[in-house]
């Protein structure tokens, strides 16, 4: 998230990754969200190894569920930086959301910051 430039980049309570790419005011949001499992029994090694050519491959506990969608929120990011678009709100790049409650709660607090419902 830092080497693409996100701001206020920080890791919540519960261990999600949040950052911001600030737009021309703070007026509107759009959030981008992914995850990947994390709720795993006690004492499951949850450390990603690399493996393959020249460690090409990651594999850990969880790591095939979104891991896509967090490519994407990468991707997006950058496509938007490398264009020099400056989009009219700022963005939220949730990286890995909690599942179930505690993630609906890190939506409901951007929601509940930026004045809109939840």
């Amino acid at each position: 998230f830092i080497e693409l430039g996100l701001k206020n980049v920080r890791v919540d309570k519960i261990g999600n990754v949040l950052g911001e790419r600030p737009g021309k005011s703070n007026s509107t949001m759009l959030v981008l969200a992914a995850h990947l499992d994390t709720v795993f029994p006690e004492g499951t090694d949850v450390k990603v190894k690399r493996e393959g050519r020249e460690g090409s491959i990651l594999k850990g506990p969880g790591i095939g569920d979104d891991c896509r969608g967090l490519a994407v929120i990468l991707a997006v990011v950058r496509a938007l930086n490398q264009a020099k678009i400056e989009t009219d709100g700022n963005r939220w790049e949730p990286g890995p959301i909690a599942p179930g409650p505690a993630g609906v709660r890190v939506f409901g607090g951007i929601a509940q910051r930026q004045g809109r419902p939840q």
